[in-house]
């Protein structure tokens, strides 16, 4: 009967018992309902027009990518996954400022090696060579993605940027190895936007899936390998949108 039109489909019933029990409960005190949804093009008018206020939630903005970005990374150290890290000490503009900084002379770093070295076979410079840490021997290839104001806006800036990281964990100096953190996970928030909070926490995930595969990694490595699976993940869904 619904298919012929002569009754009303069962989604169309059950809207109308959502709208009349919603309409039963204005005349009840001290009544607060909340809904959210994640398909809001595809919310019933009626149901729109029944709320009293309306307000669009979207993903996490930067400083909120950073701030659950380090939770994860905190998550890891606890678990003995990620070495021991006091990045959750720098705040967002630090973090930037560092960041900054990194990418400055991880430029630098590359312009000086270019103008001194013959170019070298493209395949043989397009990943950032992970390996000579133990930990990260089993790393995955990946083609750096053009990014600008990005340590991984090519192969030579990813690679000297990945040195620097190096140097601050064999240093031994905690608070440039936790600044050399905060940055990694500056440039991975940044790289993030647009992400769900959702799809921010499966990244140490797949970063220690894709490049890591071992535990005890230092803390500046691990992040680094998130900044890395961020652009893994958006070269992803960019393929999948095409």
């Amino acid at each position: 009967a619904a298919l012929s039109g002569n009754e009303p489909s069962d989604a169309v019933r059950v809207v109308n018992a959502v709208l009349t029990a919603i309409d039963s409960l204005r005349g009840k005190r001290n009544v607060l309902l909340l809904a959210t949804s994640n398909v809001s093009t595809a919310i019933d008018v009626a149901f729109v027009d029944r709320a009293d206020m309306r307000a669009y939630v979207g993903p996490p903005a930067l400083r909120a990518r950073y701030d659950i970005l380090t939770s994860t990374l905190l998550a890891l150290s606890a678990a003995g996954i990620a070495g021991d890290t006091g990045a959750a000490s720098f705040s967002l503009p630090a973090a930037a400022e560092v960041h900054a900084a990194l990418l400055a002379s991880a430029r630098e770093e590359a312009a000086r090696s270019a103008s001194t070295h013959a170019p070298r076979d493209a395949d043989a410079t397009r990943d950032v060579d992970m390996r000579s840490h133990d930990t990260a021997a089993a790393h995955a290839p990946l083609a750096m993605p053009r990014t600008a104001d990005s340590l991984l806006e090519s192969s030579a800036t990813a690679q000297h940027a990945y040195t620097a990281l190096q140097r601050a964990v064999a240093s031994g100096d905690a608070a440039a190895r936790d600044a050399v953190t905060a940055a990694c996970l500056f440039e991975a928030a940044a790289g993030a936007h647009g992400f769900s909070g959702r799809a921010l926490r499966k990244l140490p995930l797949q970063a220690h899936a894709r490049f890591l595969r071992d535990v005890g990694v230092p803390a500046p490595l691990v992040a680094f390998a998130i900044a890395r699976a961020v652009h893994v993940e958006r070269q992803t869904r960019a393929y999948l949108e095409a």
